[in-house]
């Protein structure tokens, strides 16, 4: 199909706007110019016939018929010239108007085709130079603020991305080097073959639990099985499962119900408490807190606690807080990143808080 600009399009339909208007202007204008003219007419044929009843004056009745002829033949003239004159204006303002309109309409879409040439040449790198904006607050202003703001967030995006993978590559080149020296040491000395089996297969698995959370990180799964999950007992069954004694976490009596993946919520809460616990230290002290009324859970523990500066930061990708600590206990940098996306999915939300005197609380709060 043949490419049509929009100027000429927009062209088009107001030149079939125009002629519409201006064919029914000049049939309506001309429909009443004959009835004006035939409503003058009625007086010379009545005058006629009045005179054409007296038998007597033959020659009186033959100069009014031609009187009467005479200014019929000016009238029908007249009509025709109108009605030819009518027509030529309304092609006139047709034409004349279908060439004004091109040209408004061209230098209304101005702005719009200067965005189209400078958006040709966006690149990654360039992502970040904003397009000026136009004087005038209209549609193209709007326009102009909307590819903005979509070339700052692909700019992120970007770099989100790259960011994303060099943390994978560092992620895994960790634990397959430490294989590789294993190896070779054991090669190289006599070490106990049980000790290496054990050291590679906590790699392995460590390897494992990365891919898979790279591998779910990385999937947009839409919610399916949505139903009420009671948070109450799913909290206890995750606390036991985690074999934490009934003097190291309080979880308060109140209930909750959210409809939501149970399997979801489960993993988001496990990851939660298990880090609590991880960076609370041996003597530990969790409290879980159900708020019924404004529909919130607080996870509260008693660690080193959380700078403000790392309070957002900490649900990106493979962010640590403590790299050096956070290597000791196993993680990869992906928990709290996996739980906002199942928290946002749900349409809730998480924040970190300080726990005074020391120690953080997770709070999440959902929507319904």
């Amino acid at each position: 199909m043949k490419r049509v600009s929009l100027q000429i399009r927009l062209t088009i339909m107001s030149c079939i706007i125009l002629s519409l208007a201006c064919i029914i202007l000049t049939f309506t204008m001309n429909l009443s110019a004959n009835k004006v003219i035939d409503a003058q007419l009625l007086q010379p044929s009545q005058y006629v016939s009045s005179v054409s009843d007296d038998d007597s004056n033959e020659v009186v009745q033959d100069e009014s018929l031609d009187n009467a002829q005479a200014p019929m033949l000016e009238i029908k003239t007249a009509k025709r010239s109108f009605r030819i004159e009518s027509i030529f204006s309304m092609l006139a303002i047709i034409i004349s108007g279908s060439a004004v309109t091109y040209f408004v309409v061209g230098r209304a879409l101005k702005p719009v085709k200067k965005l189209t040439e400078i958006s040709r040449y966006k690149r990654v790198d360039n992502l970040t130079e904003k397009i000026e904006l136009p004087k005038i607050k209209d549609e193209v202003y709007d326009l102009t603020l909307a590819f903005n703001d979509m070339s700052e967030h692909l700019k992120q995006s970007f770099d989100l991305q790259k960011q994303f993978s060099a943390d994978v590559a560092h992620e895994l080149r960790t634990p397959l080097a430490t294989m590789q020296t294993k190896l070779e040491v054991h090669r190289l000395q006599d070490i106990d073959t049980d000790d290496l089996t054990s050291d590679l297969l906590k790699q392995i698995e460590r390897l494992s639990k990365l891919i898979d959370d790279l591998i779910w990180f990385s999937k947009d799964t839409p919610l399916n099985s949505l139903q009420y999950v009671d948070m109450k007992q799913l909290i206890n069954d995750i606390a036991e499962e985690l074999e934490i004694g009934e003097d190291r976490i309080h979880i308060s009596d109140n209930e909750l119900l959210i409809k939501g993946d149970d399997a979801l919520m489960e993993r988001v809460f496990y990851n939660l408490l298990q880090n609590a616990i991880k960076y609370s230290g041996r003597n530990f002290k969790i409290s879980v807190n159900i708020f019924s009324e404004n529909k919130s859970i607080e996870i509260c523990d008693n660690g080193p606690g959380i700078e403000d500066s790392e309070k957002k930061a900490i649900f990106e990708p493979f962010y640590r807080v403590d790299k050096s600590r956070n290597r000791d206990v196993g993680g990869n940098g992906l928990g709290l990143a996996i739980c906002k996306k199942i928290l946002d999915k749900h349409g809730a939300s998480i924040e970190v808080m300080d726990n005074k005197p020391h120690g953080s609380i997770f709070k999440i709060k959902f929507s319904s």
